[in-house]
């Protein structure tokens, strides 16, 4: 299926507005992060140790609302992260330098731990790892919680762990924020098919493709739904729509296949197995099925040829 999600990381960070509510989950980030960083806990005991008990305690509620007061600041966006740091940041993402991604941005929650941006940037090197970023982009939608991408990163994470709920909700503060938001429709699609929801789901589709005519993945993860509704004439018109904007892609073709072979178009059935193995040569499904395909077409010495090299590439299927 085409129902892999997208990662953003190179958004503009919006902006919003502060409130008792947010400047008291300010202090609460705060506390959090001041107990969970073991740098400032051992900086806090070597201070304790020569301090009485009252200025012990002045100094741990001076250290928090330090902390408290840079994530307020960040999200005002009275600070945020120079230029010079996002760009190169922005660079390893589009090169796909993950790992380099994941290390420098550890070093910059560090830093900046009262930035949104330095957190969705951490959540985003975890997401495309397929690493646990959970943690991470909640932190930063707690920071920038009118930033789409953060939510839709989020989305992304939750739904990777099975959070189908969750994720659909995460997808939902996205399009809030961000009413044309393509991917986040998509996304949402997603979401909602695994909750069985798929009226929602093909809705959810349709919009993104409202919004962008020329997105592949949005045309593939509405053609799987409608041939799942068994509405495979659907299906078909938006596979081939799909493949004309994406015609390389081997897990549509083999799919689009499947179809093609379920109605009967035999011998479109057939091009579509044998384009996805001229891309993949070794994908031993689509020999499997093009050898059926070939089967049906009373074309056994070919169909025993593609059954021989299905088991030659993967001897231990059924």
């Amino acid at each position: 299926n085409a129902s892999n999600s997208t990662f953003h990381v190179a958004d503009v960070l919006t902006g919003g507005s502060a409130t008792g509510d947010r400047a008291l989950s300010f202090f609460k980030l705060g506390i959090e992060h001041l107990l969970t960083g073991y740098d400032h806990i051992l900086f806090l005991l070597t201070v304790i140790i020569a301090m009485s008990l009252m200025d012990t305690i002045k100094a741990v509620t001076a250290f928090t609302v330090a902390h408290s007061l840079t994530m307020a600041l960040a999200f005002l966006h009275l600070i945020s992260l120079p230029s010079s740091i996002v760009e190169p940041l922005i660079a390893l993402f589009q090169a796909g330098r993950y790992a380099e991604l994941e290390a420098q941005a550890q070093a910059l929650v560090a830093r900046y731990p009262g930035s949104g941006r330095a957190w969705k940037v951490l959540g985003t090197a975890l997401g495309v790892q397929g690493k646990d970023a959970i943690a991470s982009l909640q932190k930063a939608a707690a920071l920038s919680p009118d930033d789409a991408a953060i939510h839709n990163n989020l989305g992304n994470a939750l739904k990777d762990s099975g959070q189908y709920q969750a994720a659909a909700a995460s997808y939902r503060k996205a399009l809030a924020f961000a009413p044309e938001f393509a991917d986040a429709h998509n996304n949402l699609g997603n979401a909602l098919k695994h909750l069985g929801q798929i009226s929602d789901a093909v809705a959810s589709y349709r919009q993104a493709l409202e919004i962008e005519p020329n997105y592949p993945d949005a045309y593939f993860n509405l053609a799987g739904v409608l041939s799942n509704l068994g509405d495979i004439e659907g299906a078909v018109q938006n596979y081939r729509r799909g493949l004309e904007i994406k015609p390389d892609d081997v897990e549509m073709h083999y799919n689009f296949g499947g179809v093609l072979l379920a109605c009967g178009q035999l011998q479109e059935a057939e091009q579509a197995y044998r384009r996805a193995l001229s891309l993949s040569p070794d994908f031993a499904e689509a020999h499997i099925n093009l050898g059926t395909v070939l089967q049906e077409l009373k074309q056994f010495d070919a169909a025993a040829t593609a059954y021989r090299r299905a088991i030659a590439i993967n001897p231990g299927l059924p």
